[in-house]
């Protein structure tokens, strides 16, 4: 695997970038949520993380203050994703 130039430090080891996953409690608390943050080298990587995490339960994927997906879990309907628009 080739790394891209910026996903490299100094010392040679990739950076890793924070994510955030906002899971929501619950229909009765508006706006309440739980959040979960890690670390991951890249995008799709916390793509893969989030999914593990929000095996459960709904949730959303950040990356600061830009939301990149939903991820909806549904007992009927199994899972979805959802990507945000650029």
């Amino acid at each position: 695997m080739v790394l891209a130039p910026q996903e490299i430090s100094i010392h040679g080891k990739m950076d890793m970038k924070v994510y955030t996953l906002k899971f929501r409690l619950d229909d009765h608390h508006e706006g309440a949520s739980e959040h979960l943050q890690f670390e991951a080298p890249d995008m799709i990587r916390a793509l893969l993380i989030a999914h593990e995490r929000a095996a459960r339960r709904s949730a959303e994927l950040w990356d600061e203050a830009r939301k990149l997906c939903t991820i909806r879990r549904d007992e009927d309907r199994g899972q979805s994703l959802r990507a945000q628009q650029a």
